[in-house]
């Protein structure tokens, strides 16, 4: 069935905050996506950012952020009596003064509430069985200076897996961080309620590998290749050098012991796949290249010029997925130079693939999909406003004789890749939200492979424009039978 969404992180979203979060501002979205006839919301992973505020090197894949904690529904539940104005940026985010503004609220609030130890509380603890490494995990990574497992001070790196003296030793932080969880997944419940009162479906990211410096790695080491003494991984993640990268890129992530999580059933990365689903609808899972073959570097290399291609955890594990019914919730990021066996392993468990208009457009030989969804571009790409000002003149005249020929009757530059997203055979269309609005490259979410201020802190100052645009996103989706 043909249908339509929009990429927007929740973090976009405008609010009095200084971020998106999981309570008014999503909430007036929400209505703004029935009222456009929208029925997909793409969002980015919600777990914790790390230092460059990126969601894809979390401390944890299954946690919350609390920067996305609605403190308005805490003052609902009359656990915050007054908030104090702060002057945020309103057109991006500043992750510092949003997360100091908010944990002070969180911690006060902590004092007033009634949670910890009720039936629903213990509920909430005995279905999330990961909480209990990622409080401990959190409070001796701060106690270290934020400084990697094996760089730790003896004492803490043998503690850290000797967990009842820690649960008594630090119960009242560990409480304070299981109940920050509690109110989050609660606030996601409720969001998830209103999206399905208006049958609107909620999109989620699993990125392929975990953060080295977090919770799912120092918390299963097993599932992992490392040198034991001092539990530092022994090859980590990245791509080889191509001719944008010379030497490759090199990203960090410890790799995965595949031959271990064969023999124990792919548990791990089964109740990885599990417990984000249980946050969404459908889930995208990201680097699916990886699943089938993965580049391996030695740890401690300055470059990825010395790594190597491996076998992923491919078929027999989605076969396992296959078994339990859940490969129809899938979607697969198969993006890039990858060899044909990614795709193989694709097609043959009849998986979702994704097609970026500013990486298909020029090519003629792209295999484009019925069983496929199309974008015009990702987070991770140019608002396709800049990228068609970004095009030569020869590939702009292309683009005109292309779209002439599809029948393209939009005018302005963004709504001609629209309509041309949404005429496509592809099943699914989803477009960023920033390309409903015709925003430039000042709208761009992210910039992959360069560090600065400027990733990950794009956000609406309102949706006054966006309600503007909502007529013509109706008008699109039912001239093009979506």
């Amino acid at each position: 069935m043909r249908s339509n969404g929009i990429l927007c992180p929740i973090s976009c979203l405008p609010s009095n905050y200084g971020i998106g979060d999981l309570g008014k501002p999503s909430y007036e979205f929400v209505k703004l996506l029935n009222k456009g006839c929208i029925k997909y919301w793409q969002i980015l992973p919600l777990n914790p950012v790390d230092c460059c505020n990126s969601p894809y090197a979390s401390s944890c894949d299954t946690a919350i952020d609390p920067i996305y904690i609605s403190l308005e529904l805490l003052k609902e539940d009359g656990l915050i009596n007054k908030l104090k104005k702060v002057e945020f940026p309103t057109d991006k985010i500043d992750y510092n003064l949003v997360r100091n503004y908010k944990m002070h609220y969180l911690k006060n609030a902590y004092k007033l509430q009634k949670d910890v130890g009720s039936a629903d509380f213990l509920k909430f603890l005995s279905e999330n069985s990961w909480l209990e490494k990622y409080a401990l995990f959190q409070i001796l990574l701060k106690k270290n200076h934020n400084k990697v497992l094996y760089e730790w001070n003896k004492k803490d790196k043998e503690a850290f897996y000797k967990d009842k003296e820690l649960l008594i030793k630090y119960s009242k932080q560990i409480n304070f961080i299981y109940w920050v969880q509690y109110k989050l997944f609660n606030q996601l419940e409720l969001l998830k309620k209103e999206l399905a009162k208006y049958d609107v479906k909620l999109i989620g990211d699993l990125p392929f590998y975990v953060g080295l410096n977090s919770s799912d790695f120092f918390g299963h080491l097993d599932e992992f290749l490392i040198n034991y003494r001092d539990c530092s991984p022994k090859m980590v993640a990245g791509v080889p050098p191509d001719y944008f990268s010379p030497q490759g890129q090199l990203w960090g992530n410890p790799c995965y012991d595949v031959q271990y999580m064969k023999d124990n059933n792919y548990s791990f990365f089964k109740n990885r796949i599990a417990k984000a689903l249980r946050k969404y609808d459908v889930l995208r899972l990201d680097h699916f290249r990886a699943f089938d073959t993965y580049y391996s570097i030695p740890f401690g290399s300055k470059n990825a010029i010395n790594g190597k291609w491996e076998n992923g955890i491919g078929h027999p594990f989605f076969e396992l997925l296959k078994k339990e019914n859940i490969l129809d919730r899938l979607i697969v990021e198969d993006l890039g130079d990858v060899f044909p066996s990614v795709f193989k392993l694709r097609d043959d468990f009849n998986l979702p693939g994704m097609n970026i208009l500013q990486f298909s457009i020029f090519d003629n030989a792209f295999d484009v999909k019925e069983k496929q969804i199309i974008y015009t571009g990702s987070h991770d790409n140019e608002t396709i406003v800049g990228f068609y000002k970004n095009l030569t003149k020869e590939q702009k005249e292309i683009l005109s004789i292309k779209f002439r020929y599809e029948g393209i009757k939009s005018k302005k530059t963004n709504w001609k890749f629209i309509e041309y997203a949404h005429k496509s055979i592809c099943e699914l269309s989803i477009i960023p939200i920033q390309d409903y609005l015709g925003l430039d490259n000042k709208a761009r979410i992210n910039t992959p492979g360069i560090a600065g201020n400027m990733n990950w802190t794009f956000r609406l100052k309102n949706y006054k424009d966006f309600i503007k645009v909502l007529p013509k996103i109706v008008k699109m989706n039912e001239m093009c039978k979506r």
